[in-house]
């Protein structure tokens, strides 16, 4: 303990200055650098609860640039700026806020999100400002091998909505921003082996401040024939996972699946008073291009860690695999359908929806894309409940109805 104790203010005493180097040669380094990317994201919404209307306006300024480093090598940083104001900060920081204390990313340091001085939300109307540092990493090719080091995206899995391969996705972080995956702190080692296959190896920083939830994986990614198989063995603090995502063709159709034998080892919380240690959730659909402009799928998943019973949810949430593996869904059978269809060359929209088969409750996500101009897009969504509205009755129903429209640019 004691030498844990002192090599925290040793680690971060070299990271900071080590991280402000990188910053400074990623953004202000001219030799055989790409022009950086700036993009801007502003986004009104609207949240109806049973209590009222909350609204918030948030916006998001994300800069990107690569750089050459030698011949075999480059280097990719993107930061973001991110000031919201919010009708009432009391209730709607968590859910719009970069991060708030149910958020876990495999991070090993990290910026101070919040950049404004009011660090306690308020009942009142307030705007924040936060940024994040969200991609920062090295990569070099040698011969056959390829390494990637520092922050970047770590996503894995074949199902367009639920992946149970999916173990490093981030938790409750930028709730409001999907565009771009989160980047976490990893170290990874890519060889190619054949014309149809490559080895993917990576280890993951622990949670800040928690290094005993570090983690690691091995994947192999196949093409045999039409089909694209890919097997994983991956650990996660005191847990285990065997995984195979499968993409190939059937006829017309296209064919997904991903599955996971899932373990633990964490210590039994007190309740629920019957807890599994094992799991084996998975997810099969079929998708199709119906016709030049329209696109759909369909998909089941089966989550074996949820229960039956929606009366139980709120206990069963306490079960320590919860904390660890990114689920959120409390139920155990999940119907999810999804289609896009482009309207014509200027507009688009897509429907998604995710049906709870044990309660009945249903999320509806619909959402209309405009191009104005050049680099210049209007959104328009929604995200609409179906079920019982009192908390413990269903999944869905007690969640909140919201409205949002969106200005994005690209440059």
């Amino acid at each position: 303990m004691i030498l844990i104790s002192t090599l925290r203010p040793v680690k971060r005493f070299i990271c900071c200055p080590l991280l402000s180097f990188y910053l400074l040669l990623l953004f202000t380094c001219p030799a055989n650098s790409q022009e950086g990317t700036m993009s801007f994201v502003s986004k009104f919404a609207q949240m109806r609860e049973s209590k009222g209307t909350e609204r918030f306006f948030w916006n998001r300024v994300r800069y990107e640039k690569m750089i050459d480093v030698g011949t075999s090598c480059y280097a990719e940083g993107a930061y973001e700026l991110i000031p919201f104001w919010l009708e009432d900060g009391l209730r709607l920081r968590d859910r719009v806020s970069v991060s708030s204390s149910e958020s876990r990313i495999y991070r090993a340091v990290d910026l101070q999100h919040r950049i404004s001085r009011n660090t306690e939300p308020s009942s009142a109307e307030e705007v924040v400002v936060e940024h994040d540092l969200d991609r920062l990493f090295l990569s070099c090719s040698i011969g056959q091998w390829e390494l990637l080091m520092g922050r970047q995206a770590v996503s894995f899995g074949a199902a367009y909505s639920v992946n149970p391969t999916d173990l490093f996705m981030p938790v409750a972080f930028k709730p409001q921003d999907g565009e771009f995956r989160s980047g976490s702190d990893a170290l990874r080692i890519r060889s190619r082996l054949s014309d149809t296959s490559e080895l993917d190896f990576g280890m993951l920083a622990g949670f800040a401040e928690n290094p005993g939830n570090n983690g690691a994986f091995l994947r192999l990614h196949m093409l045999l024939g039409e089909t694209d198989l890919i097997p994983v063995l991956a650990s996660f603090g005191r847990n285990r996972l065997a995984g195979l995502s499968l993409q190939s063709s059937l006829g017309n159709w296209g064919v997904v699946f991903d599955g996971a034998w899932v373990e633990t080892g964490e210590p039994k919380t007190l309740l629920p008073v019957d807890q599994e240690t094992h799991w084996l959730p998975w997810t099969i659909g079929i998708n199709r291009q119906l016709s030049a402009v329209l696109f759909g799928s369909l998909e089941y998943h089966r989550n074996p860690i949820g229960t039956e019973n929606p009366e139980s949810y709120e206990v069963h949430r306490l079960q320590p695999i919860y904390e660890n593996y990114p689920v959120s869904l409390m139920g155990q059978d999940y119907l999810m359908t999804s289609l896009q269809f482009q309207i014509s060359p200027l507009w688009s929209f897509s429907f998604s929806s995710m049906h709870n088969g044990n309660d009945g409750s249903s999320l509806i996500l619909p959402e209309l894309d405009w191009n104005l101009a050049e680099d210049w897009w209007i959104n328009f969504a929604g995200s609409y409940s179906i079920g019982k509205r009192k908390r413990g009755k269903s999944e869905f129903g007690a969640a909140s109805d919201l409205f949002s429209l969106s200005l994005r640019h690209y440059r």
